[in-house]
């Protein structure tokens, strides 16, 4: 059987992750707050691969339930209120936090930034397992992973590994973050 993964956002980096997995063994369900926008990404994807298993959603909570790992693809502004909103959802499920600096001042201070957004993800979301994936590298090719759950980072660096990207296991966000690097 299949795992369904959920994208909620559909920015770049969400749209860039599930391009990347269209042809791997997984469901995908997309949400964007504006539904064309969804049904956009799904047609350009079933372009690509027709046989793929993809669907536009209209409802990031309905996206959530049928879900058994959730991306969340949103500005860092709104995963608080995205948290929030799948709360009930998301119990013992894998949440993705998805972050790419900008800047190379930003990649080289990333582990802080990336830290607290996932404390407080985990905190947000007390009966998931949140796993924070930074992209890194001139070529957008490294995944950093970081959470505090061991059977998490095995799934999700497999599925890192799945969309053609260099799974990196961080230590978990409960250590000093400077032995992260």
């Amino acid at each position: 059987m299949k795992s369904t993964i959920a994208f909620i956002g559909s920015g770049n980096l969400g749209t860039e992750l599930a391009t990347r997995l269209v042809n791997s063994a997984y469901r995908l369900l997309i949400f964007d707050q504006h539904l064309a926008k969804s049904q956009l990404l799904v047609n350009q994807l079933l372009t690509v691969t027709p046989t793929a298993e993809v669907e536009a959603i209209d409802c990031p909570t309905n996206a959530s339930w049928e879900a058994d790992i959730i991306v969340l693809a949103v500005p860092e502004l709104s995963k608080k209120e995205v948290a929030d909103r799948i709360r009930d959802v998301a119990v013992c499920k894998i949440v993705i936090s998805l972050y790419t600096p900008l800047h190379d001042e930003e990649s080289r201070h990333f582990e802080s930034t990336a830290i607290y957004v996932g404390e407080e993800l985990q905190q947000r979301l007390p009966n998931s397992k949140v796993v924070n994936v930074i992209i890194m590298g001139e070529e957008r090719t490294d995944a950093f992973l970081i959470s505090t759950h061991p059977e998490a980072l095995i799934t999700v660096s497999t599925l890192i590994q799945n969309a053609g990207l260099n799974p990196i296991v961080a230590e978990d966000w409960s250590v000093d973050s400077t032995k992260i690097l």
